[in-house]
Formats: structure tokens, C-alpha cells, sequence
């Protein structure tokens, strides 16, 4: 049976009390003191600080603006409040913890694979302001300009709820299918596609089960069956990213559906990351090790074994963590190194052009294929440039050709053009934030087209891998998925009774 779409009511304000708004400006300030007296005991200088803790105030602008909105003027998801945020924190608040990558015996930082010479300076501190304030600038003259005539996405205005609750199961199903069995990962295109399909019909379901338009059963289903399946395929494969950015999601489309913030699992998420990626690359040893046969079900359980003797419950074998216990300066050194996004920005402005010349726009090359499934050309080049960077710019040793470091959309963008090229980039990625929301995230749509958008969308706050890389499947995926939901709801409703 058919049901009109549901908007959220016009009028009603997000639950967040004035005594919240001087907490958020108190905290904001205290974390700010706090950081600034840390830097004083080490290598950088006072510019450096009052830059970098300029970045984080202009970083969160976005995030507290959204949370301050009300309900009905607000995107579905904060798409352009948590990428203001990842600035804050890859390349603000990491910069006050650089110290934890020094090594003694080099003398120097160690990044990566090897100490180099790698510094924060000021320049590079001022083109991180410079690009990030570009950015949400122009995001926010975007959408006091253009949004309000800009389409958003329709995929039905009476929505079958019935018929979107079988076309959601099969793109769910299929996707777990994909993840539990490896071998089809070798099939062209198919990984492309299915990951993002999957994700659209889990997000779409949750949001059915939180709106109740979902039977118990099949609520019970998805929470008790379809996340943990998930959850142990990436535990299997050794992924944080898709863990944290998938627990996101859960986050903000709770968000939008009880119309108040979940502060306790906002706060929580962080602190399970920094609790767990310490011991990931020890975990990656064991799961990724060669000749490695043990099923999705194995890897996950050694996994968490693996975890808790970090810990020290010495499940099964005895802690070897003597010199590298928990809390300790060397376990925070791969939370560190993943993170300090503006010591990669860094390294690219002092070597480039006069050790490194420019790429002159290479790494967006594959923008142009990208809409040629690879399943019709066969030869359609792979994107590898992680690894050819991380050579280039000395994060890898020349001999390394297995690993990749990933390409941040504004180093990137200076590595290939310069000042420049970064400053006119950062302002068109804030127009195309602001286009992205306001297209698929628009609080104008529906339920339905809303859980489509915030899964399709929700991936692109964090602005770490190359931008053909991130951005350059989002049409085809969502044209796909548009045309899957339409033609479907379509042949239901010619078959059914």
C-alpha cells in the first residue's frame, strides 16, 4: 500500500538548549588553551600554534552551524559540518601532537617508511588556513545564492514503502553476499558498484526500521544479523575506515530522524578509535600474513583476540606488548601518523616545484574514464597513484612498490597545480559540498530519497584519498541506484495484485 512521503515538521526546532551553545563555546575554548600549552614544550613555533588552532576553530565552523540550525533548514546529513571537522582535526589538531613521530636515534621525524627531514612550518600552516577557509566560504556564499532553486533528488512522491522494502533486502543481501565471498572481487566493475548499492539498501532499511515501517522481524534482522555480518567482514579485512564512516552514517541519520544529537556516541566513536587502531597494523600482520587461509569467521575472532591481549586478557597467547603497552608515546605513533594529513601538505609545499616538479593535473586524469564501466573496457586503467606519491615524495623508499599513501584532496591539489591551483581547487570542493547536499541531502526530499542521498554522499566528509578516486563513481553510482529504485518500484507495482 501506498503512503505519502513524510517531510519533518517546518517549524520544529533541533532539542539543543542555550546552556548547550556556551558548552560547545566553553569546551571549544578550553580545548584551544589546553593544545596551546602542549605546543609550548615542543618544536613549533608560537605562529605555527595560533595558526593551527586558527584552523580548528574555522574547520568546526560548519559543524557548529548545523547543529545549531533547525530541523526543517537542515541537510540530512552534515556532509560539509564533518569535512569542516576533518580539517580540524588532520590537520589542526594533529599538528599538536607531531612530537609523538620524533625519533631519537634519527634525530628527526620519522613519517611512514623513513625519517626525512619533514617539518611544520608557518607557510604551511597559512596555505591550510588559506585552502580551508576557501572552502567554507565558498560553501556557505553557495547556498545563501544558489540552493534555494537547486533540484533535489525525487525518486518517488507516494512512496510504495512495501515494494522499497523488498528492493532494499536485495541490494542488502547481494551485499553481504559480495563481502563474505572473495572471489567476487575479481569480477570487473562489480565491487564498484556493489558497495555503495549495499550500503544505499542498508541505510534505506534502517531508516525504515526507525520510521517503523519495517515488520520486528525484519528490524530484529538487520540490527542482530545483517550489522554484525558486516561489522566481522571488515573486522576480517582488517578495516577502521568502513567501520568508522559506516558507524558515522548510523550516527547522523539517527540525527535526523529523532530530530536530537546522540552526543553520547558522537563523543564514544572517537575514543573507540583511539582505542583500537593502535594495535592495528599488529593485527594486519596476522590477518594479511602470506599463505593466510582462515575464513571471515577466523580473521574476525583473531582479530578480537588479537585486541583484547593488547589489553592484557591474554586470550590464548601471552602479551608481547612490553615495549609498546597501551597509552604509552610508541602506541599512539600509528594514530598519529594517520592523522597528521598537514605533515603531508607540508612536505608537498617545501619540495614542490623546486625538487618535485608539479603533476600538472595527472592524479585527475582518470576523471575523464570514469563514467566507462570497466566491465565494457577492459584495459580502462587502474588508479595507483598512492604508491607512486608516497615514492615521490619520500614517504615510501624507492623500493617500495606494494604500499600506497593516500593523496588528501588539498595536498593534491598543490601537488599537481600550486598556490594557485589549491586556492581556486578548496573554493570549487566548498561549491561542490554545498551542491552535494543541497541535491541529496536537501531536508526539501523525502524519507526515502533522504536515506538514498546520506548513503550515497556520507563517504565524501573525509577528503584523504584522491578526488577521482572519491568523487569521480559518485553519477554513475547514484544514477545507478535511481534507476534500480525507479524501475523497480515500476515492475512491483505491475506484478502485485
Amino acid at each position: 500500500m501506498s503512503s505519502p512521503a513524510v517531510r519533518p515538521p517546518e517549524t520544529v526546532p533541533m532539542s539543543v538548549a542555550p546552556y548547550k551553545h556556551w558548552a560547545i563555546l566553553v569546551a571549544l575554548v578550553t580545548l584551544l588553551v589546553g593544545l596551546i600549552t602542549n605546543s609550548l614544550h615542543s618544536p613549533l613555533s608560537m605562529a605555527t600554534v595560533i595558526i593551527a588552532a586558527a584552523v580548528i576553530v574555522v574547520g568546526l565552523v560548519p559543524a557548529i552551524q548545523w547543529i545549531l540550525y533547525a530541523a526543517a533548514d537542515r541537510p540530512r546529513f552534515p556532509l560539509m559540518g564533518l569535512a569542516g571537522a576533518y580539517y580540524a582535526v588532520f590537520y589542526g589538531f594533529s599538528v599538536f601532537f607531531v612530537d609523538i613521530l620524533w625519533h631519537d636515534y634519527y634525530r628527526q621525524l620519522v613519517f611512514y617508511q623513513q625519517p626525512a627531514p619533514i617539518y611544520i612550518d608557518e607557510y604551511s600552516m597559512l596555505a591550510t588556513l588559506a585552502g580551508i577557509s576557501f572552502m567554507i566560504g565558498a560553501y556557505q556564499v553557495t547556498k545563501s545564492r544558489l540552493v534555494s532553486n537547486f533540484p533535489s533528488m525525487k525518486i518517488q512522491t507516494n512512496v510504495d514503502w512495501s515494494a522499497v522494502r523488498v528492493l532494499s533486502w536485495i541490494l542488502a543481501a547481494a551485499f553481504l553476499i559480495y563481502q563474505l565471498v572473495p572471489s567476487l572481487s575479481k569480477i570487473p566493475t562489480l565491487g564498484s558498484f556493489m558497495v555503495p548499492a549495499g550500503n544505499v539498501g542498508i541505510i534505506v532499511l534502517y531508516a525504515m526500521a526507525r520510521l517503523k515501517k519495517l515488520t520486528r522481524v525484519e528490524a530484529v534482522l538487520l540490527v542482530l544479523v545483517v550489522f554484525p555480518i558486516l561489522l566481522m567482514s571488515w573486522i576480517a579485512q582488517s578495516f577502521m575506515t568502513p567501520i568508522m564512516i559506516f558507524a558515522t552514517v548510523i550516527i547522523f541519520t539517527e540525527a535526523w530522524l529523532k530530530e536530537r544529537l546522540p552526543w553520547k556516541s558522537i563523543v564514544a566513536l572517537p575514543v573507540l578509535f583511539l582505542l583500537i587502531y593502535p594495535v592495528t597494523g599488529e593485527i594486519r600482520a596476522k590477518v594479511w600474513a602470506p599463505g593466510n587461509s582462515l575464513g571471515v569467521v577466523e580473521k574476525a575472532s583473531l582479530s578480537a583476540k588479537t585486541l583484547l591481549n593488547f589489553y592484557g586478557f591474554e586470550l590464548g597467547e601471552k602479551n608481547n606488548y612490553e615495549s609498546n603497552p597501551p597509552g604509552s608515546k610508541a602506541s599512539f605513533v600509528g594514530v598519529t601518523t594517520r592523522i597528521s594529513h598537514q605533515l603531508i601538505l607540508a612536505r608537498i609545499i617545501q619540495s614542490t616545484p623546486d625538487q618535485v616538479p608539479y603533476w600538472g593535473g595527472e592524479t585527475y586524469a582518470p576523471l575523464l574514464s570514469k563514467l566507462i564501466p570497466r566491465v565494457l573496457w577492459q584495459e580502462k586503467p587502474q588508479e595507483r597513484s598512492g604508491n607512486e606519491f608516497g615514492r615521490r615524495y619520500h614517504f615510501l623508499l624507492p623500493t617500495e612498490f606494494n604500499m600506497s599513501v593516500n593523496i588528501p584532496w588539498m595536498p593534491e591539489l598543490f601537488a599537481n597545480f600550486g598556490w594557485v591551483g589549491m586556492i581556486t581547487g578548496m573554493a570549487l570542493i566548498g561549491v561542490l559540498m554545498c551542491l552535494l547536499e543541497a541535491f541529496f541531502v536537501s531536508p526539501r526530499g523525502g524519507y526515502l530519497e533522504g536515506a538514498v542521498g546520506v548513503a550515497i554522499v556520507s563517504p565524501l566528509f573525509m577528503h584523504e584519498s584522491n578526488f577521482s578516486l572519491m568523487v569521480g563513481n559518485i553519477p554513475l553510482i547514484a544514477l545507478s541506484v535511481w534507476v534500480f529504485y525507479r524501475l523497480g518500484l515500476l515492475i512491483l507495482s505491475l506484478v502485485r495484485p
